[in-house]
């Protein structure tokens, strides 16, 4: 566990000290990902679907927003489908303006969620979606999920499908976008598949959010079999089939990647959980503190249960013993008034010794006896006696 700790810190330290550099690695091969599908699936458009064009696009995608990526696989997009039929470019040009009108306006720092959607049901995981949102996210990641799985259903319609409409005339045209409206509407896998992904991703969300130990681990193993009972739900009811084994294998990947998540975003020690209260003049505090979980912690942790008792016990019983001569021997602080108490305790004989304040002030103002007070005459002159010197003897001038 230590180890794991270790280098969770150092991986850390590594993408804060080189996160420019690693964003842009990791948009580029998210850009290789989506354009080599979309060209690898359609292949209507040569030019476009050329290697270098696939490498290009990744390469100017990685220097730029998320949102600039997902301009240009809709533009790849687009541009096959127009080789394909018109009406089928038209159609989905108005179902991905609607996309970008109530969500990729209001939320462009989520469109990269559009992109990962198609890619997890091109690799046949998109029931993991929702314990990896649901922990990672907010409830406005259902809005792109739903999104995605409308794109890559309209992708799979054209991809699977063998009618092609190639009319010329405005009428036939016009019938040929309406038949493929309805054929994309009217598709109960896709809505039943969006229903279920959504409510999965809100269930996750709602546990994780709970003040409860290791509710990741609830909402993890929660949202797994929530997927799996919705989506045979909405099979019995629709009459839709679904595969039990994918289903089963994207609820294992789902347990895991959430444990996976836990460690890295939400590693505590719920063993040392404390309840703290706090006031003030309008309101009362209820706080749940968990402290997370740190390799220096845990090293901590473990030299003190390594230490053998019997020293820190030999240590404290050896300290105690002198702490507590040492006070006892230690003279106590004398208190009010008791100096007093053991004034009046003096006998007798003492008494006379004990003098207050004013004695001493009166003492020190007296003169002492080698000092004779000056008289003044009332001119305010010394007398001649008085000069404060000695008078010289004529011979010891001489």
């Amino acid at each position: 566990m230590n180890g794991l700790l270790v280098l969770r810190e150092q991986l850390q330290k590594l993408y804060s000290r080189y996160s420019i550099h690693i964003t842009r690695v990791f948009r580029f091969i998210l850009g290789i990902m989506v354009f080599q599908q979309i060209n690898s699936n359609f292949e209507f458009m040569e030019l476009a679907s050329s290697f270098y064009i696939t490498i290009g696009l990744a390469l100017i995608c990685a220097f730029m927003p998320l949102v600039i990526m997902v301009f240009a696989a809709t533009g790849l997009v687009l541009l096959h489908f127009y080789s394909l039929s018109m009406p089928i470019m038209a159609v989905s040009l108005i179902i991905f303006v609607l996309l970008y009108i109530f969500f990729l306006r209001f939320m462009p720092q989520k469109s990269w969620i559009v992109l990962l959607v198609p890619l997890a049901y091109v690799f046949e995981v998109p029931y993991i979606l929702p314990v990896v949102f649901g922990l990672l996210g907010t409830p406005a990641f259902a809005i792109p999920v739903v999104g995605g799985t409308v794109v890559y259903h309209i992708l799979y319609y054209v991809q699977t499908t063998t009618v092609i409409y190639d009319d010329v005339d405005i009428p036939g045209m016009i019938e040929a976008a309406v038949i493929f409206t309805q054929q994309i509407l009217s598709n109960q896998e896709m809505w039943a598949t969006a229903i279920v992904l959504a409510v999965s991703l809100l269930i996750v969300y709602g546990i994780r959010t709970r003040a409860i130990p290791h509710a990741w681990k609830i909402a993890s193993l929660t949202g797994a079999i929530g997927v799996i009972v919705l989506s045979w739900m909405g099979s019995v009811t629709l009459e839709v089939p679904i595969s039990y084994n994918t289903m089963i294998v994207n609820g294992v990947i789902a347990i895991i990647l959430g444990l996976l998540l836990e460690f890295i975003f939400f590693s505590v020690d719920y063993t040392k959980t404390e309840h703290l209260q706090f006031e003030d003049s309008e309101y009362y505090y209820y706080v749940k503190a968990i402290p997370k979980l740190s390799a220096a912690e845990l090293e901590g942790d473990e030299h003190r249960e390594k230490m053998p008792p019997t020293r820190a016990n030999e240590r404290h019983e050896k300290a105690m013993p002198a702490r507590v001569n040492e006070r006892r021997e230690k003279p106590a602080p004398a208190r009010r008034g008791e100096h007093r108490e053991k004034a009046a305790a003096i006998p007798e004989e003492q008494a006379t010794m004990v003098i207050d304040s004013a004695q001493v002030s009166q003492l020190s103002n007296q003169p002492k006896q080698s000092e004779r007070p000056v008289k003044r005459t009332t001119s305010g002159k010394k007398p001649p006696g008085a000069t404060g010197q000695k008078k010289r003897n004529p011979q010891n001038q001489r």
